[in-house]
C-alpha cells in the first residue's frame, strides 16, 4: 500500500489507518484520471496470484480506470528519480509540443543514461551528482533510470 500522512500513528476507532491498499485504490472511480505516477520503491511489484497474474498498486490503479501507470521495478534512488521525473514532466506536459508518455518517459530515461539535459546539453557539473552522470563522457548505470515502467495507455 501506499503510506499515507499519519500512517505511523495508531488509529482511533473509526478512523483510517493511513495506509491506500491496492484492494481499497481497485474499488474506487478513478476512470477520470489519465494518469498515476508511483515513485516510490517497488510501486510496479505484487503478489502472483495463478491465472491472475500480478496483484499489486499498479495493477489497482488501471483496475480502478486509470489510464496510464508509471511504476518502479525496484528500490530507486530519490535524486534519481527527482531529477527523472522532473524530465518525465516537462516532456509529457510541454504545453507547446507535448509527448506520448511513453516518449517522455524514454526521453528522460536517454537524457539520464547519457547526463545530458533534454535539449543534449551536459547537466554541468554540480547540478547532478556524478554517480547519476555516469561521469566525464560514461554513461549512468540503469539502477538510476531504467527502474520506471509505463503501462496502460502509452498516449
Amino acid at each position: 500500500g501506499l503510506a499515507l500522512s499519519d500512517a505511523n500513528r495508531d488509529p482511533k476507532p473509526g478512523e483510517e489507518d493511513g495506509i491506500l491498499t491496492a484492494l481499497e485504490v481497485s474499488e474506487m472511480d478513478l476512470s477520470k484520471l489519465a494518469l498515476a505516477v508511483l515513485s516510490a520503491c517497488e510501486t510496479g511489484l505484487g503478489k502472483v496470484a495463478g491465472g491472475e497474474g500480478l496483484l499489486g498498486l499498479q495493477r489497482a490503479f488501471q483496475v480502478a480506470g486509470c489510464r496510464s501507470v508509471v511504476a518502479s521495478l525496484w528500490q530507486v534512488d530519490d535524486a534519481a528519480t527527482k531529477q527523472l521525473m522532473a524530465d518525465f514532466y516537462a516532456q509529457a506536459w510541454d504545453a507547446k509540443r507535448p509527448v506520448p508518455l511513453a516518449e517522455a518517459l524514454r526521453k528522460a530515461q536517454l537524457a539520464m543514461l547519457f547526463g545530458k539535459t533534454l535539449d543534449g546539453k551536459p547537466r554541468g557539473a554540480g547540478k547532478v551528482p556524478e554517480k547519476l552522470s555516469g561521469g566525464e563522457g560514461k554513461r549512468a548505470h540503469p539502477y538510476f533510470w531504467a527502474a520506471f515502467v509505463l503501462s496502460g495507455d502509452w498516449r
